[in-house]
Parts: structure tokens; sequence; C-alpha cells
């Protein structure tokens, strides 16, 4: 057996375990190795493989075989369907609503032919893979009903949901980035979805894709295809490593441009997938001749942090060049704290004035005043070139100047609700991460820029909250696109820091005392602690190790 299957085994032991530990699914199925995932996938991947009804069983046992074979979604849940009488079997539509819990289903017979089945759902996919958490769980009371077909018990009626303890749906289920166009069409905004890894997963994309994107995130994005744009076969073939995806009639209006940046969503989309390299555009069967446009999924550019000290700036690297200029318009404002675009352009400072901008290329110049409010916090820097500054006080204003220092942009609202701890924007400059103190709690919101076809912010969307079953206490940063990081508390040990999905679930990292901020460059790269004594960490393996001292702050470029 290969290193890789013997890695997925131990995922499937360990989530077997974990069930047995508490609370658990049915477990009449065998479980068994599938081929490697990372492979050219022709056949549905199978983590585990569910049993077919036994002769005889009676009700009970059919009803636990049904729900256990939610584990097996290959060939659209053939398993599954066999527990289901002849008229139900083509009807039943698994896909529609997956609910996702901690602990096993309650079934409960009755003595005529029908039964329920209660659930306590943590969260809940639908059929676009959109993922909802609950806070708190939700029970939800399932109706079932039997009929005897040759003898044999089968389910007649059923909802259109399966559901799955969390550790299963951690292993069957992969979170997938759809990607949208900014209203510029400059950079891709990526919307997270969740899918169970099979050969059908390609065309759960893509429709998903078609289908638009989030109401919180649909005014700051746009789709290049049209409105009610389907596929014009319900499949997604992939042939040596080419994804063909055949369009119907409606996109025969596009332009040229526009076909350009439909293949640009489509293959940034697809080629998450292993099997999948390119992607073909067909339009009623006809192959399309689209020339591609260059793009970017990530503007995660800049490897190593930026830290400052009261001596100035420097890069934590090895061979990293003397950030000179910065250093010089750090200590001439006083900086505590700071912001730099991705290309290292343009410096935004915190200090005792507020907040300057300079420029690091071109003719020297001092930091310019562009905000003097008390309290605010650290700046901002969107890679349109817009400083976003914000004050503590809830009667602070969001405001975005451009890079000459002129405002362009103000908004309250909904941010009035609340002390304002954080904020943070997100690579592309699409969307805004705050962390808000209220009465009874610490909250997270994510909101949508809203920008002009020139980048020029013009509103906030009506956000969304992120991590509503975690107690975040200060700190927030993309180190993601579609990730955000937080310092959050846990009563009785030290505060630790935290990863949040949008649309998706949470990550704990190692408890670290006193940590303050959290910064990294991505999931799978190094993650830096600060804390209140400005001692800066670095997270290896499971160990947080003290790295520098006297650090004011840190960030990443972008």
């Amino acid at each position: 057996m290969s290193a890789k299957s013997f890695k997925i085994l131990a995922l499937l032991l360990l989530a077997a375990l974990t069930l047995s530990s508490c609370a658990k699914l049915p477990t009449v199925s065998e479980v068994r190795v599938g081929s490697d995932i990372q492979s050219e996938l022709s056949t549905d991947y199978l983590y585990y493989s569910p049993s077919d009804p036994l002769e005889g069983a009676g009700q009970q046992a059919i009803l636990e075989g049904f729900l256990n074979a939610a584990t097996g979604p290959q060939n659209d849940y053939e398993v599954a369907r066999k527990f289901l009488s002849e008229d139900l079997r083509s009807k039943w539509n698994p896909s529609a609503e997956l609910l996702v819990g901690d602990a096993r289903p309650v079934v409960n017979l009755s003595e005529l032919n029908d039964a329920s089945v209660t659930f306590k759902a943590a969260a809940r996919v639908d059929e676009l893979g959109r993922y909802q958490q609950y806070v708190p769980a939700i029970t939800r009371v399932m109706k079932f009903e039997f009929v005897e077909e040759n003898d044999e018990w089968r389910i007649s009626k059923a909802p259109n949901t399966t559901v799955l303890v969390r550790p299963v749906f951690e292993v069957l289920f992969k979170n997938y980035s759809l990607f949208f166009y900014d209203n510029q069409e400059r950079y891709l905004v990526p919307e997270t979805r969740w899918f169970a890894t099979r050969v059908a997963t390609s065309t759960k994309l893509v429709s998903a894709l078609l289908g638009g994107p989030e109401s919180w995130l649909a005014n700051a994005v746009q789709s290049s295809f049209p409105r009610g744009t389907k596929l014009a076969l319900d499949s997604v073939l992939v042939q040596d490593g080419v994804a063909i995806v055949d369009l119907d009639a409606s996109a025969n209006s596009t332009t040229i441009s526009q076909r350009q940046r439909m293949l640009v969503q489509l293959t940034a989309t697809l080629t998450q997938l292993p099997n999948v390299s390119s992607v073909q555009i067909r339009i009623e069967g006809v192959p399309q001749n689209i020339a591609n446009l260059p793009y970017q999924v990530s503007l995660a550019n800049n490897p190593d942090p930026i830290v400052l000290t009261k001596e100035g700036f420097r890069q934590l690297s090895t061979d990293a060049m003397p950030m000179t200029r910065a250093t010089e318009a750090a200590l001439a404002w006083g900086a505590l704290d700071f912001g730099i675009n991705n290309q290292q352009t343009l410096l935004a400072l915190s200090g005792p004035k507020g907040i300057g901008i300079t420029r690091l290329v071109g003719a020297k110049e001092d930091p310019v005043a562009i905000d003097s409010r008390a309290g605010l916090l650290a700046p901002e820097i969107d890679p349109q070139g817009y400083v976003w500054t914000l004050g503590a006080s809830s009667d602070s204003a969001l405001l975005a100047f451009n890079s000459s220092g002129e405002q362009r942009f103000s908004a309250l609202g909904w941010l009035g609700q609340g002390e304002r701890l954080a904020f943070s924007v997100s690579r592309e400059g699409g969307r805004i991460a705050f962390l808000l103190r209220f009465e009874d709690s610490v909250r997270i919101y994510v909101a949508a820029v809203v920008r002009d076809e020139n980048g020029v912010p013009v509103s906030l969307a009506t956000p969304i909250r992120v991590g509503a079953s975690e107690r975040p206490v200060s700190s927030i940063s993309w180190i993601g696109d579609t990730t955000i990081a937080t310092i959050a508390e846990s009563p009785g040990s030290p505060n630790y820091p935290l990863y949040l999905q949008i649309g998706g679930q949470s990550k704990r990292l190692s408890p670290v005392a006193g940590a303050t901020s959290i910064v990294s460059n991505g999931l799978s790269s190094a993650a830096y602690s600060l804390d209140s004594k400005q001692e800066l960490r670095l997270l290896r393996s499971l160990t947080w190790i003290n790295i520098a001292k006297d650090i004011l702050a840190i960030h990443f470029a972008g």
C-alpha cells in the first residue's frame, strides 16, 4: 500500500475512533481505502462503502442503513437509493441539503409504518455548496414512511436531506473557491463552496458558478456569464486533463472579451481539481476558440512579513534589502503601526499625529497627514491604491483616501453599532473584515466593498457574521483569500490564534500566552504572533518559538 493510501486510512481510522468515543452513525458499512485522490478521477472516489439492504431486514435496520449510506456519495448515492421504494428511488435528491452535526441521529419508529429521525445540526450545506453554521445548533425532525415491495421493507417517503457527523463530513467533503470578477473586471474574488470529492464535482462547481455569488457579495462582484446561462449537457467531462464545459445558447450573446473572462472564471475554479489542468468552452456542442487572459488567483506575493521597531522597518528575511526610505518616514512620523501595499510603493503610518502616507518610489517626500482623528486603528491599503482608516469609537466613520491623500469614501451605517477593535482589507480589496465589541460579546463581520468601474469605493454591503461560536478578543487579518485570523479566548487557558474560513469551518492553533495579534501568508505558511510585551513568536510544528523582541507591529505587504 502506498504512503498516501496509509495516510487516507489513518484519517478514516481517526474518524471512526472519534465517533466511537462519543456518538456515531450506524456502523454496518465497511470502510475501504479508495484510489489516490490526486490521480486522474475516472470513477467515483471511495472513502466509505456502505452496505446494501440485507434480505429480510426490518424497518429499523432499513432506516439506519439508509442514514448510514449518506457516507457513500459515489455514483449519486447508489447504495442509499437501494433502501428506497421504486417510486421514490429516482425522485430523491440527496444533494438538496446536507446537515452536519456532532451526535448521531435518533430514530423513532411507530406502529403505522412510519418513523421520525431527530438530528441536532450544527451546520448545513445546500445544493450549491453553501455552508451555513447554526449557532446554537438546531434540532431537525425528519419524517419517513415505509412500504413493502417484494416482501421487503423499503422507504416510500423521505426528505431530500442527508446527515453526517462532523468527522465524516471532513473526510468526505472539501471546500473549493468559485471565482468572480470585481466590478473593475480586474481582480478575482473567491467565494467558498463545499462538495463531496467525486467525478461529478466538476459539474457541481460549474453549476454553482453559473448560479452566481451569494447575496452578501453580489453587489461587489460580477459574473461574465449571461444571467440564466446553464450547462447544455448536465455534465462536465474531463478528458486528458481538459474540462469540457458545454454551455447552452444563452452564451451565444457574449462578446469576445466576455468569453475570455468566462474562461478565466472557469479555469480558476476548475483547476482546483487534481484532474483538471485546462478548460475548453463549448456552446451547444460547438468548441469555442478563446484566447487565454492572464490572471492571478491570489495576490499573496510577499513570502516574508515586515516588522516595525523603534529603529524603523525590516523584513524578516536573511537576504532582505534595507528599508531605508520607509524607516526614515517612520522615524519622522513617530510610527507605532503601519500598512503597506503589495508592491511596497505606498506606505501608511499610524502614530500620535494620526495617519500619514508617503510614497516609497520617485522623489523623496515627508509623510502627508490624511486623518488626524483620535483612536485610529492601524491603516490598510488595498491593491487599487486606496488607504483605509477607521477609529475605535462607534461614531467614527470608515474612510478611504486615494494615493494622493484625497478622501474619496466615508461610511458609518451598521458600523456605528459597536466599538471597533480591528479591521482588515482582503488582498484583492473586495472585502473587509471587522472586529467589533458589543455589550455582550465581541464579533467578527465581513462586508463586501462595492466599487464603481474605476475602482472607487461607493458603499459597504450588508455584512455577514463569521465564527459566531467562537470568542474573539483581538486582532483581525487576512491569511488567505477566504480565511481570516484572530486571537480568541478560552476560559481557564491562554488565548489562542484562530483561523476562520468565510463560508466554512474554523481551525485553532496552539495557545500562546499574551497574544495580541496573528499574521500569516496562507494556511500552509508560517504563522507569527505578537504579544503584549512586544515579543514576536513563530509557530513551528505545534510550538511557538521566540524570534524577536521590541516589535511594535508586524504585517505582510498587501
